[in-house]
């Protein structure tokens, strides 16, 4: 009787996963190192440099964080054991909560950096620390005193980076697309909507002079039913997308003693990883002069992905291990009502600065006290799931066999 292979394929598809992560962003960010510092030598071009620089770091960035995986993966390859589950002490937050407390000293640098005639150089790494820093304390705050495997957050991280993000961004533009031909095929129909939007098309193609885009752009709000509309997709068809695609690296843990606890653990690194590539996209401009408050801004909106993915990862353990799909329901519906409306006042806080169209214009005008407000029970939500977590009685399935077993399977 022949013997069973007992050759580890799922080790050695991680190991590829984080090879072809890292390798595609080291080779984006060599590209774009070499395109930015090209556009110096182009007058026209230097205002570019920037950015393009900036999204060389992010790329990079991108690159190394896959990296990790691939190295425990090749550890465990070659008979090496790989590191175990320890419990994030108060004295590691500690530290983390240190470093946080120098954020205020990094967007002073930032600031000061901006001015400079070398803003190009220095802006990037200094954007990098502006991003990474809260999340780090967030997914501090969320694990204190929680068993947690370096292996397995590797793992989520290098998924969520290499394989949810791109899926993700291919999923909104399927989503924009199927709306456009619907809307086209509407508009088509009404022959007086269809004229006035080619009229607008061609006078917006025309446009040179930023303050008669931003006249067009004001006119087309004003038009029937297209706040609305950006309301709907934004405040609930994109946040509802996300909420479901950005735990998706928890599925290939769903056997894997999947509880509550590791579940809620795994969703933070999720949307950790959703929100620095999103933050870093949002933030590649930094000649921008808004970006000061942009970045302070990304804060808020990477806690938010941080929780939210934490609910529906919570949500996840308690249908995995307990057979309680209502709790995850509860914990998607929880997280897509937070996110959606972060994103609504979000807009409305926009709009309200540009046009006067009641009752947009007068919520909007509550949107700083709404968007601090919801940044505050964020924090809360964390502070209380993470207590709850600590108190829970799962530490049987994660510390002790359960954890060795997960830690010698995945």
């Amino acid at each position: 009787m022949q013997a069973r292979s007992t050759f580890d394929w799922r080790t050695l598809g991680w190991l590829i996963l984080s090879a072809v992560g890292g390798m595609m962003g080291l080779s984006a960010a060599a590209l774009l190192v070499f395109l930015g510092f090209f556009s110096l030598t182009m007058p026209t071009e230097e205002a570019n440099a920037g950015m393009i620089l900036n999204l060389a770091w992010a790329a990079g960035l991108v690159g190394l964080l896959c990296l990790p995986a691939g190295y425990l993966a090749l550890r465990r390859l070659l008979g090496r054991a790989a590191p175990g589950t320890v419990v994030h002490s108060n004295k590691t937050h500690l530290v983390v909560t240190i470093a946080m407390i120098t954020l205020p000293l990094w967007f002073g640098l930032a600031a000061l950096a901006s001015r400079s005639g070398i803003s190009w150089l220095i802006m990037p790494p200094l954007l990098l620390v502006l991003i990474l820093l809260p999340l780090a304390w967030f997914l501090s705050a969320g694990a204190r005193g929680l068993p947690v495997s370096a292996d397995r957050a590797w793992k989520l991280g290098s998924f969520s980076l290499a394989i949810t993000m791109p899926l993700t961004l291919i999923a909104e533009l399927v989503l924009l697309l199927a709306l456009l031909v619907g809307w086209g095929l509407w508009i088509a129909s009404q022959p007086d909507l269809l004229n006035q939007f080619w009229n607008f098309s061609t006078q917006f193609q025309q446009l040179t002079d930023p303050m008669e885009i931003q006249a067009e752009l004001v006119n087309l709000l004003h038009q029937p039913g297209v706040i609305p509309g950006v309301l709907v997709v934004l405040g609930f068809i994109t946040p509802l997308l996300e909420e479901l695609l950005k735990p998706l690296a928890i599925l290939v843990f769903w056997n894997k003693h999947l509880t509550p606890r590791n579940g809620f653990l795994a969703g933070m690194v999720c949307g950790a990883a959703f929100a620095m590539l999103e933050s870093l996209n949002a933030m590649s401009a930094i000649t921008d002069p808004t970006w000061l408050a942009l970045a302070f801004g990304r804060i808020g909106t990477s806690l938010l992905h941080v929780v939210t993915s934490g609910l529906v990862g919570w949500g996840m353990g308690w249908a995995a291990s307990q057979k309680r799909p209502g709790k995850l329901l509860a914990a998607l519906a929880a997280a897509v009502a937070l996110h959606g409306v972060w994103n609504v006042f979000s807009i409305l806080q926009g709009v309200s600065s540009l046009v006067d169209i009641a009752p947009f214009t007068q919520l909007g005008r509550f949107g700083p006290f709404v968007l601090g407000g919801l940044a505050v029970l964020n924090l809360g939500i964390l502070w209380w799931m993470n207590r709850r977590l600590r108190l829970a009685d799962d530490t049987p399935l994660v510390v002790s066999s359960g954890a060795m077993e997960m830690t010698k399977e995945e």
